[in-house]
């Protein structure tokens, strides 16, 4: 059973109502993500995590500020290792055309 929304920090609910959670690795044992955007507006950002869910990515977004300003980075799955991330990043570069890479969470 996934957590509660109040578990997961930071993270959005997609406009149809599921959590953009995302991941493989259960949340102790999750190091990695692929960060896929930052943009300047969360209707960006969610329309995007939108999309991906939509067709069956487990993407997320959240809000971060760096120097003063909001940015939403679009985020995909959570992976315990940098190599199982990589092998996601390469499955989303090949059938959702979206590049990214590999960060900690």
């Amino acid at each position: 059973m996934p957590p509660p929304p109040s578990a997961i920090p930071k993270e959005k609910r997609a406009s149809n109502g599921v959590i953009n959670k995302g991941g493989d690795a259960p949340p102790g044992e999750a190091r990695y993500t692929i960060q896929l955007a930052s943009l300047e507006l969360a209707s960006q950002a969610e329309k995007m995590s939108n999309g991906l869910v939509e067709r069956g990515f487990p993407a997320y977004f959240y809000d971060v500020k760096v120097k003063g300003k909001t940015y939403y980075r679009v985020r995909c799955g959570r992976f315990a290792t940098k190599k199982e991330a990589e092998a996601f990043a390469e499955k989303l570069k090949k059938e959702a055309g979206v590049k990214g890479f590999v960060t900690r969470l």
